[in-house]
């Protein structure tokens, strides 16, 4: 039995390639740091020349978020009056894929989905107009319409970076001073 098993586990991987490279450069430590030193400057040279540095790319979410108001305390009225006539407005434009309509007692939620490729701000401005020019809306309603945005705050900044205390006694100014900095 310890034969065959001398006769299956001899040769401990040795003829392969990968097995007899790596003993071969563990073997010789200087062959081994200069080819991590090699490694290494091939990384940083590839990080910092062969890539491009384009930064994010702009996200175009299909979507449009409208909301509202509309104190009748009536799921049922909002509905009847609003969602279905706001959602028959969206529905009639070509590049609109779907409506999803919420009422509730004093508040309503439509999201529009559009197309591929639609450009989602363009389409709303569009669609809000069309909404305010029928004048559907009650005259005690409001709406609201938004577009989600990813990775951008509500000024448009493209990185936040936040600062915060260490200790509870400390107020707004410095924070805004090391900010700025």
């Amino acid at each position: 039995m310890k034969r065959q098993i001398k006769e299956t586990y001899g040769k401990d991987g040795q003829d392969k390639l990968l097995p007899r490279f790596s003993l071969f450069i563990f073997d010789r430590y200087r062959t081994m740091a200069i080819l991590w030193l090699l490694l290494m400057l091939f990384g940083i040279f590839c990080y910092t020349t062969f890539m491009k540095r384009e930064g994010f790319p702009s996200v175009n979410i299909p979507f449009t978020a409208i909301s509202g108001a509309y104190v009748v305390n009536d799921p049922a009225r909002i509905d009847r009056e609003i969602s279905k006539p706001v959602s028959d407005i969206i529905l009639a434009d070509e590049r609109v894929k779907s409506v999803q309509s919420q009422a509730q007692t004093s508040f309503y939620h439509l999201m529009v989905q559009y197309d591929e490729g639609t450009n989602a701000e363009e389409a709303s401005k569009t669609l809000e107009q069309r909404i305010r020019d029928a004048e559907v809306l009650p005259e005690q309603a409001n709406m609201k319409v938004e577009n989600p945005k990813f990775g951008f705050t509500q000024r448009g900044d493209d990185g936040v970076i936040s600062v915060y205390a260490k200790t509870a006694k400390s107020n707004e100014s410095p924070l805004k001073d090391q900010v700025a900095e």
